[in-house]
Formats: structure tokens, sequence, C-alpha cells
């Protein structure tokens, strides 16, 4: 999946918001009925940040590391084809950020106007919750061979993604999605 952050606030500029992601589907549903699908995706989501307070800035680019957990509804939109709307939450558990960058604190002083830069490399690791959204969108599934299937879709994920965290953003992303399908059933009707 690729990713691109859309929502900013006034003050604040997120850019270069990007990442990858590549995970395992357990996918129920076949031609014509409702289903659902649950996924673990590990993956990095990039963004450059550039942040303004009162007497500080910040510039930063950050990679995070991240682990999602996903459960989406499916609704056939064709009886002929396997064609879903699919609908769910998504939470995101960051295992690992490097930021580096630069903050700068100016203002004013009793001996006048001040400005400092101070360089900065940060690395945090463990196990938090940095991302929740909800995605939808639109899946299609193309046999391929036997009960091989290659599958693609669009969807968008609005919510708080972890390149808002702590900067009071929400986020609209956009992923595209491309994998293969192996149907476990040997019922006919995949």
């Amino acid at each position: 999946m690729l990713f691109s952050g859309v929502g900013e606030a006034p003050t604040k500029a997120l850019s270069n918001t990007q990442g990858w992601t590549a995970g395992l589907q357990f996918v129920e549903g076949r031609k014509g009925e409702n289903g659902f699908r649950i996924g673990l995706d590990l993956g990095q989501r990039s963004y450059t940040l550039n942040a303004m307070s009162e007497d500080l800035r910040e510039e930063f680019a950050s990679v995070s590391t991240m682990l999602w957990i996903s459960f989406e509804m499916r609704w056939s939109l064709s009886r002929r084809r396997r064609i879903f709307f699919e609908l769910g939450p998504v939470i995101g558990v960051e295992l690992r950020e490097e930021r580096n960058g630069t903050r700068f604190s100016e203002g004013y002083s009793l001996t006048g106007w001040y400005s400092d830069e101070m360089p900065a490399s940060e690395t945090e690791t463990g196990f938090s919750i940095r991302d929740g959204h909800w995605r939808f969108g639109v899946t299609a599934e193309l046999p391929l061979e036997g009960r091989w299937y290659v599958t693609g879709g669009a969807h968008l994920c609005p919510g708080v993604g972890s390149w808002a965290r702590g900067h009071g953003y929400a986020t609209m992303d956009a992923s595209m999605r491309m994998g293969f399908l192996y149907w476990l059933s040997n019922k006919r009707n995949y």
C-alpha cells in the first residue's frame, strides 16, 4: 500500500508524506455475497514536519515503523464479478520512530530578540498505539488459475495518523492495495 497524508492545520505543515506496507489478509466472501477482511500489516511511514508555536519552531524528517491490524466488512457490488465495497477500522501500533531535524527557539528576553538553533536526532522505540482510522473503498478480485486470484483496490482512510501525533492533525490518507488470494475452500463459486 502507498500512503499520502492530506489534512493540515494552518500553523503546521506536513510534506513528503509517503510509505509502504505489506502483510497478510484473511478474506471471507464469495462472488455475489457479503463478507469480511481481517489483516495484519507491517510497514513504514515517512513525513517532513514544519510546526510553529509562539516561541518554538520545529523542522523534522521522521520515519515510523508501524504494525497495523484491520477489520473490514465487505459488501458485494456485483453478482457476476468479485467487486466489493469495504469499510472498517484500522489500528496502528508504532514499533520505532526516528526523527532528525532542528528546533528553533525565538523570542524576546531582557536583552532583546534571541534566536537559538538546536539540532535534534531522536529515536523512539516501544509498542504504542499511534494510528487510528477508518478505511473505505473498492476492491476487485480476478481469477488467475485454480484457487488463485489477483486482487487490487483503492481506499480512503480518514483518521489520526502517526504523522499527526502531538501536532493536532486529522489526516486523510489514500492507499492502493495489490496482492494475490488463495481460496482455502474447495467449494464452487469462490
